[in-house]
């Protein structure tokens, strides 16, 4: 971050996806003991036990990625759209920053109204994320 006062504790992306089955979708990039991980959740359906993944961190993208977001923590105050379904999980986007006042939470999420050039930044910023993962650390199925 840019600001010598604020620093980055993590990111979180969650796709959109139809969840009447129970279906659950969420990336997070987080700082462990060894270092940036990125820690995958998903689940198809209730009645199948969750995966989860764990990727290192290819970190020689990580600085791009958090100066990417910095652009994008803007869209955290968009107004809200008409738009809604009840039987849809929409996508978000959460970025977690540790500031003088504490931790704040700058979320981006899908039911908001957004400018074609907004849409691109936050494909960019999806396309990046994507790019963070590099080897499989662990894969594990955890059931409820």
């Amino acid at each position: 971050m840019k600001d010598e006062k604020t620093s980055f504790l993590g990111f979180e992306y969650r796709p959109g996806y139809g969840d009447m089955r129970g279906a659950n979708h969420l990336a997070r990039l987080v700082k462990s003991e060894s270092g940036w991980v990125i820690v995958c959740n998903d689940r198809e359906d209730f009645a199948e036990p969750e995966t989860v993944t764990t990727y290192a961190v290819l970190t020689d993208k990580l600085a791009p990625f958090e100066e990417l977001l910095e652009d994008v923590i803007p869209l955290a105050k968009r107004k809200k759209s008409d738009m809604f379904a009840t039987d849809y999980t929409p996508w978000n986007f959460c970025i977690e920053l540790e500031t003088q006042k504490g931790r704040v939470f700058y979320n981006i999420e899908e039911y908001r109204r957004y400018s074609e050039a907004d849409y691109a930044l936050l494909d960019r910023v999806r396309r990046e994320f994507e790019a963070l993962r590099g080897d499989k650390i662990s894969e594990s199925r955890e059931t409820q």
